[in-house]
């Protein structure tokens, strides 16, 4: 798997992410990032409905929850290394471990960091 960038959410306990290779990520300042947000994500999944869900293997609970109830962050490629902002409760070092292969990042230089975005 290639490098990406994208959002994350872990919903009871399965990684739910949404990204894009770095060829196709866009500029933000020196950065390159996903051009998604949690938000969007969330209401499109939303009215996709159940069987949607379903399909693609994405938690049910998607459709009874708002997309702030969940921890959640972004990962976002610096220019020299890919920086994982996430809410607190996914700092740990399995949880990082489960970032890193979501997103491709074996082998890469990674830095996590909290961010009060994703409370």
């Amino acid at each position: 798997m290639t490098a990406s960038v994208g959002i994350f959410w872990r919903v009871e306990g399965r990684w739910v992410a949404a990204g894009c290779a770095l060829a196709e990520a866009v500029s933000y300042g020196d950065a390159l990032t996903y051009d998604g947000g949690h938000a969007e994500h969330w209401d499109r999944w939303q009215a996709a409905g159940g069987r949607w869900l379903a399909a693609y293997h994405l938690p049910l609970a998607i459709l009874e929850s708002e997309y702030d109830e969940h921890p959640r962050g972004r990962v976002v490629k610096m220019p020299a290394r890919f920086m994982i902002y996430a809410d607190r409760r996914l700092l740990g070092r399995e949880s990082l471990a489960g970032v890193v292969a979501l997103f491709g990042l074996e082998g890469e230089k990674v830095v996590a960091s909290a961010d009060s975005h994703y409370r």
